[in-house]
């Protein structure tokens, strides 16, 4: 292997190494700001539900936690997953490449977050338009991730014959 081929693969495993902390770092800001939001809007909810006796409206605001515990959870774990699984890969201490399966139902997912941040743009505000700008982030280093892994492989192939 010519040490051309040997630098361009360094550095497609740096970029997936790289390209799995920000994912992993984007998950715990997701989980993050997912609390954050439910805490500075639980008044609101409250007043939505001012019609309901209390010990309803008190179950609710119950359930809004128990679900919000349960998507961050699923966020970090996913994150987690793929961005550890990533730097593992990239540095060379992993082999299994399962972690793209991830990878891609996060692509999906970021691409109908991204949509749903467009087609909500009429009520844009600076809150909006960072995450728009946080998402567009997260898509590009999942697919630079992808693309740097599968650039890899193919160098590889390549300088086998």
């Amino acid at each position: 292997m010519t040490e051309e081929t040997k630098a361009k693969i360094r550095r497609y495993n740096s970029n997936i190494a790289v390209s799995g902390r920000g994912v992993f770092a984007f998950g715990v800001w997701t989980a993050i700001k997912t609390i954050i939001s439910v805490m500075f809007n639980i008044t609101d909810i409250r007043n939505q539900l001012r019609d309901i006796p209390q010990e309803e409206i008190d179950n609710t605001i119950k359930l809004i936690y128990i679900t919000m515990f349960v998507i961050c959870l699923l966020v970090l774990l996913i994150h987690g997953y793929v961005g550890i699984s990533a730097v593992r890969y990239g540095r060379g201490r992993r082999k299994s490449k399962k972690f793209r399966i991830g990878a891609v139902i996060l692509v999906f997912i970021t691409i109908s977050f991204i949509i749903s941040d467009i087609t909500s743009a009429s009520k844009a505000g600076y809150v909006q338009v960072a995450e728009f700008v946080a998402d567009c982030t997260l898509l590009f280093m999942l697919i630079d991730m992808l693309y740097s892994m599968s650039m890899a492989r193919l160098t590889v192939k390549r300088e086998q014959g």
